[in-house]
């Protein structure tokens, strides 16, 4: 069941072109704003996008405890990591696992091939004087974006939301990781489409190249970030968000963003 979910919340999603998704059986109703919005918030219905047979297809969320790949061992089995929310990403001599955990809680470990050995992935600090603003260590997603591994990191809540992107190398005999990139908020989804990498967070969509240039692409007309968005794909010009409630349709969002609001 769990290899079924391709995108939820941060997992990779990945659309091409013949794929279509059907939303003639669903209702289009208004952006939900003002009072709308926290009425849509009590919701029971969270949907999310899974590929099957060539199609797009909308079912109810499912709460993931590990996201990202399989570990060849049991995650209880490793020593010195918090079980909580893990993301996992195989590498060639072991597995990097992020933890999501409170506010002040989080990180970024390695695990060896055969869960030999572990350790906490530490930050290199090439420059003491650069300073990024305190962001927490929760990770979100780790994953691969013009060969180069990166990960997510942030506390997507309102009052308290912060992010950065870092990259994680292999330098000196261990992984370790450097600050790159601050974000407006914290990222809530990211995935690579093409060759550029797009991150959702509570109230904006961004679009970074592979030189980490980030540009707004656009900020959302209500806070979307109270219906918890679970996954994303662009189809052709458009851009497709599952969320609490419903599916919002953002047609040509980089250029003339147009919002359509569906409902079942």
């Amino acid at each position: 069941m769990r290899n079924l979910f391709l995108f939820i919340f941060l997992t990779p999603f990945y659309l091409v072109q013949g794929q279509e998704i059907d939303l003639s059986k669903w209702k289009k109703d208004s952006i939900p704003i003002g009072e709308r919005l926290s009425q849509t918030n009590k919701s029971d219905a969270h949907w999310s996008f899974v590929i099957r047979d060539d199609s797009v297809h909308i079912v109810q969320n499912t709460y993931e405890r590990i996201l990202g790949d399989v570990l060849a061992f049991p995650m209880d089995s490793i020593k010195g990591i918090v079980k909580g929310k893990n993301y996992i990403k195989s590498i060639y001599n072991g597995y990097l696992i992020g933890e999501k955990g409170s506010y002040l809680s989080g990180g970024l470990y390695f695990v060896s091939l055969h869960n030999d050995y572990s350790y906490e992935v530490e930050e290199i600090i090439e420059d003491p004087e650069h300073i990024y603003g305190y962001t927490n260590k929760n990770i979100l997603k780790i994953f691969e974006f013009h060969n180069k591994i990166y990960a997510t990191r942030g506390y997507p809540y309102k009052g308290l939301n912060t992010g950065n992107i870092i990259e994680v190398v292999y330098d000196q005999g261990k992984w370790q990781y450097k600050n790159i990139s601050k974000l407006i908020e914290s990222p809530t989804i990211s995935f690579v489409h093409g060759t550029f990498l797009y991150i959702i967070t509570s109230q904006y969509v961004l679009k970074i190249d592979k030189d980490l240039i980030i540009k707004q692409i656009l900020q959302s007309p209500f806070y979307w970030g109270a219906l918890y968005p679970t996954s994303a794909f662009i189809k052709n010009k458009d851009l497709y968000i599952a969320m609490r409630s419903g599916v919002l349709v953002i047609k040509n969002f980089e250029s003339y963003p147009n919002y359509e609001w569906y409902v079942k």
